[in-house]
C-alpha cells in the first residue's frame, strides 16, 4: 500500500502548478522621493504630490507630468478620489506620459505571466490610463471594467511563453495619453505550465492509479 501512495503523490505533484510572486520595485509607489512630497494640493486636506522622479521606476522623457500623488481620502478629503487608495495612500500618475519599470527577473518557457495594476478615474478628469505587460517584443495592453469616477478598478494583462521567449526581458508600463492616469498596487507573478507530454503522463497515470485505489478500496470492504 505505500508504493500505491508514493504513485498518487507522484502524480498529483506533477500535476500541480504555483504562482511565483515576481519583484517589483516600489510596487504601491509608498517609497516616496528625497523630499517627499512638497506640493501641497490647495484646500483639500492631506493632498500633496511630486513632480519627481518615481523611484524604482522610469519615465519616457523628463519634460512630462509624472510623479506621486497622496489624494488625502484617508484624511477626510473626496475631492479627487471617493475611496481610499488600494494599498497605502499614495499612486503613481502621469499626464500624457509613460512611467515603465523592467524587473529583475527574465522570461521562463511554458509559464504564463499575469500583471495587475489599480486603475484609478479622479472625479475631476474625464478618462483614466492605461496598463502593459511587455516580454521582450511582446506588448500585452491589460484589461478590466472601467473604473467609475472617483474609484478603481483592477486591469489584468497575461501572456503565455514559449521556448523562443527565454531569457526575455520583462516590463511594466503605465501611460495615459492626455488626461491624467492614477496607479496603485502594481502585481505581477508566473505560473508554470506543464508542457504537452507533461499532461498527457499525468492523464496516464491517473488512469492506472484509479483502478488501484479501486481495488483497495474492494479489498478493505
Amino acid at each position: 500500500m505505500r508504493n500505491l501512495n508514493v504513485s498518487i503523490l507522484v502524480v498529483f505533484g506533477a500535476s500541480c502548478t504555483f504562482a511565483n510572486t515576481i519583484f517589483v520595485n516600489n510596487f504601491s509607489f509608498e517609497n516616496l522621493p528625497l523630499g517627499g512630497l512638497p506640493a501641497a494640493c490647495g484646500v483639500p486636506l492631506g493632498c500633496s504630490f511630486s513632480n519627481a522622479d518615481i523611484p524604482g521606476w522610469v519615465r519616457s522623457n523628463l519634460t512630462q507630468i509624472t510623479g506621486q500623488f497622496q489624494p488625502g481620502v484617508n484624511a477626510g478629503n473626496t475631492t479627487y478620489f471617493s475611496v481610499a487608495m488600494p494599498d497605502g495612500i499614495t499612486v503613481a500618475y502621469t499626464s500624457g506620459g509613460i512611467i515603465s519599470q523592467t524587473v529583475g527577473a527574465t522570461a521562463l518557457a511554458n509559464t504564463l505571466y499575469t500583471l495587475q495594476v489599480d486603475v484609478g478615474l479622479r472625479n475631476d478628469v474625464p478618462n483614466f490610463g492605461t496598463v502593459m505587460l511587455l516580454i521582450g517584443s511582446h506588448q500585452i495592453l491589460a484589461t478590466g471594467a472601467a473604473p467609475l469616477p472617483g474609484h478603481f478598478s483592477t486591469f489584468t494583462a497575461t501572456f503565455l511563453t514559449s521556448a523562443l521567449d527565454v531569457g526575455a526581458s520583462i516590463g511594466i508600463q503605465l501611460s495615459a495619453n492626455s488626461s491624467q492616469g492614477d496607479f496603485d498596487n502594481v502585481r505581477l507573478n508566473s505560473t508554470g505550465v506543464p508542457e504537452p507530454g507533461s499532461a498527457f503522463f499525468v492523464v496516464s497515470s491517473l488512469a492506472l492509479v484509479v483502478p488501484l485505489l479501486r481495488k483497495r478500496r474492494h479489498i478493505g470492504a
